[in-house]
Parts: structure tokens; sequence; C-alpha cells
């Protein structure tokens, strides 16, 4: 440390580090230099004290090169933090690697809110990390009202847009509005609060999400690439015990409204798609198709995915989940246990026979018969259906699901049954897994 001080205490200059202090030209406190690790938390509680004991000192500033700055729970790496004391608060910028932009603090005692506008900020983010618990302590009233700008948010190296968020107290809740979102990836736009204290706090989350392209967004989020194209929006009302930082998928509670567009689902580990039961259904798909063309394709291509899910004690229920596909449609119901990390699932598939018998008939009678029988499968298009009926069971873990036929499919679950069951002792479980299933 090198130091030099004014006798009359108005300007000085602290340089840490090595480097040489030179006395500044106006009534300041400079405070420059390195420091290979500062706690700030101890230094912050000591200028409480001070302030309400000792004469003012003149304006703060300051220009450090931190190896590591620690504040509360964040350790943050490789920091220049350069900031000056007005007299309404402090003004600053800060950067690091992951990170860059400017900061106003308010002086204590003042209604205004924190502001930080960040030109970048970039987020490493593992599904596997449940994140519980990390603002239980305290109540909102302890939070400060923010104004959050990120003009460019990365999530493990893909760029998410802008994020827009506001924060203020209201009726003894802090609440978060507007929160956006506007980037390639996704968009949203909703509410968020946080109510109450300790074992009586509550937070809620309501809004509207939009994925241009669902496998993209999944994959940004570190999930692996489930789907390819799938624009896709998704209504969310949700609400779970604690903070805001308590939020998890085996406490939420409420509903998730989901609609996807055309595009593929792949045929890789599902991951985040098991949550909602969308198993790898390429599997129950080559049972089915009497042409087996996707025997030769990755994955499974889809029209359209919708459905509704329930949020209540650690598991998902759906009384609509419906899967429309070229070669017939799916219909899931049950449950998903979020914490459990299990399936208790009934799958019904209709295949289309317009997709099918025709290529069938021209094979066994010529053009003319495949399409007599799609003639007549338009005309009786909801007999056909309840004939063409296959229903399967889904149970156990995610991991390892099992698929088992059940009873009172329609007419040609029993036609094709030996047929079928030729197939599945080759082609494997819904999850990939080779299997013998019952029927």
């Amino acid at each position: 440390l090198e130091a030099l001080f004014r006798p009359g205490g108005d300007r000085a200059d602290i340089q840490l580090g090595g480097g040489s202090a030179s006395l500044p030209d106006q009534p300041v406190l400079r405070l420059g230099g390195r420091l290979d690790s500062l706690e700030l938390d101890p230094w912050l509680a000591l200028a409480e004290q001070r302030n309400a004991t000792a004469t003012a000192l003149p304006p703060l500033q300051a220009d450090l090169q931190l190896g590591r700055l620690a504040i509360g729970r964040m350790d943050i790496d490789d920091i220049r933090v350069r900031l000056q004391q007005q007299a309404d608060g402090w003004d600053g910028d800060a950067s690091a690697p992951t990170f860059a932009g400017r900061f106003r603090v308010p002086a204590k005692g003042s209604n205004a809110p924190i502001t930080l506008n960040l030109s970048r900020l970039e987020m490493t983010l593992n599904p596997e990390e449940q994140t519980t618990g990390r603002l239980d302590s305290g109540q909102p009233q302890d939070w400060p009202a923010l104004d959050l700008q990120i003009a460019q948010l990365k999530v493990n190296g893909h760029d998410f847009g802008k994020l827009t968020l506001k924060a203020r107290h209201q009726d003894g809740s802090l609440r978060l509005q507007p929160l956006t979102l506007d980037g390639p990836l996704a968009s949203f736009d909703g509410l968020a609060q946080w109510h109450g204290s300790g074992t009586t706090a509550d937070s809620d989350l309501t809004g509207k999400l939009h994925s241009p392209r669902l496998g993209d967004m999944l994959a940004g989020l570190g999930y692996s690439r489930q789907f390819d194209g799938a624009p896709t929006d998704v209504d969310l009302h949700l609400s779970w015990p604690g903070s805001l930082g308590a939020m998890s998928p085996t406490v939420l509670r409420g509903q998730i409204q989901l609609a996807i567009g055309q595009g593929q689902l792949l045929e890789v580990d599902p991951g985040v798609a098991r949550v909602f039961g969308l198993l790898n259904f390429s599997a129950l798909q080559r049972r089915l198709r009497l042409d087996f063309s996707d025997l030769f394709s990755k994955g499974m291509a889809f029209d359209k995915i919708s459905g509704t899910f329930r949020l209540i004690d650690g598991n998902a229920y759906t009384s609509d989940l419906a899967i429309k596909s070229p070669s017939g449609d799916i219909l899931i119901t049950g449950r998903t246990g979020l914490e459990a990390r299990d399936l208790y699932q009934e799958v019904t598939v209709t295949p289309r026979f317009d997709a099918t018998l025709p290529v069938a008939g021209a094979l066994a009678g010529g053009p003319l018969t495949g399409l007599a029988v799609l003639v007549a499968q338009q005309v009786m298009k909801d007999k056909v259906d309840k004939f063409n009926r296959i229903r399967y069971e889904v149970t156990g873990s995610w991991d390892n699901p099992k698929v088992e036929r059940m009873g009172g499919g329609g007419g040609l679950s029993r036609i094709l049954e030996p047929v079928t069951g030729l197939f599945d002792k080759t082609t494997g479980d819904a999850g990939g897994n080779e299997a013998t299933h019952k029927h």
C-alpha cells in the first residue's frame, strides 16, 4: 500500500498492490490499484457503523482491479470496478469476463431504485442443478427496488437477446413487472411476485413464452436438442412456497398450457421432454405403421403438439396432451412425477389409414384398390378411427419406462397383435431399450 494525505483531510490517494500514490487536484478520497481478493460484506457492515458516528469524509472515487470479489453468495473473478460518490448516491461501471455495464445506487433513505444497465451478461445453466432456497432468507421489504436492463443475455453461449426487469414494492410484496425477454431463441412477457416471509412466503409467476425453434431454445438452456423446428407458445400460471429464488419443479403448483407447431421429435435422449411424458414415440410409431418407412429416418415428424398440465405436489397431470402427425394421432393422459421422476400414463395411438392402407392396397391389388380404401376411410372416418385405435400403458422411471399393450383398444389392435408382437421384440420400448412387451 502507498498513500498520500493532505493535512486538512480533504484530499487523499490510496494505491493498493504496488502502485504509486499522487495527491488529487480536488477534494476527493481516491482509491485505486489491485487486490487479489476482496470480501465486500464486512466492509459494508463497517461503513454502516462508521456512518453513524464519524464526521463527513470527502467523496470517494475508486478504480479497482480485483482477482476475486465476494458479494453475499456471489463470487466474481477478474473484475474491474470504477465508481464515483455523488450527493444523491453512487455512479459507476464494472466489467468482467462474463458481464459489463453501468450502475447507479441511490443514497440510503432514497426511494429511487438501483439501476443496472448491462451491455452483456453471460450465464451458465445446468438443468441437473435445481435452484431451491437461494433467496429464502429475509422478506420482500429487505430487497431494494431495481431497474435492470441487459442488452445481450447469453446462456450457455447462446444469444437470448434483451432482458428487462423492474422490481417494486407493493402492499408488502415484491413485484417484478415488466419482466420481459426479447431474443432470437425466445420471447417472454410476464409478471412475478413474492409475498410474505419465512414459512409463510409464497411466490407466483404468470406470463407467455414464445420460441420460434423449441429445440434451439432447449439447447441454449442446457438440455439436449430434442426438437427440430417446432415453433412453440406456452402460457404459464405458476406458484410455489418460498421466495422467488426457491422456484423448483418439485414444488410448483398451477397450470401450463402448451402449443407446439410443426416439427420433429428427435430420436435422442428426451431429457426435459420426459417431464411432460414425451417419450421416444418413434418406438411406438414403428409398431404401428404398415409401410415402416420411419425405420430409416431419425425421429418422429409431427404437425402439432398441444396440451394442458396441472402441477400439484411434485406431479404434472394431463388429460389432453395430443400429438398430431402425418402417420397418426397420439393422446396422452396421466401423471408424471417431477420429484419421484416416474410415469403413470395411458397412451392412445390412432394410426392414419390414408398414410398406410393405400400403399398396402396398391401393392396388393393395384392403384384402384388403394384409392377405394382411401375413399372408404374418408367416408367412415370416425368408425375407422375407433377400429384403428391402440392403447398403451407407460409406467416406471424416466430413465427406464415400461410400455405395455392395454386391452380395450380398437379392432385393429387385435388383428395386428401377432404382427406387432414380432416388432415389439426387436424395436425396444419407448425409451429405446430392448424389451419384450406384454399384450
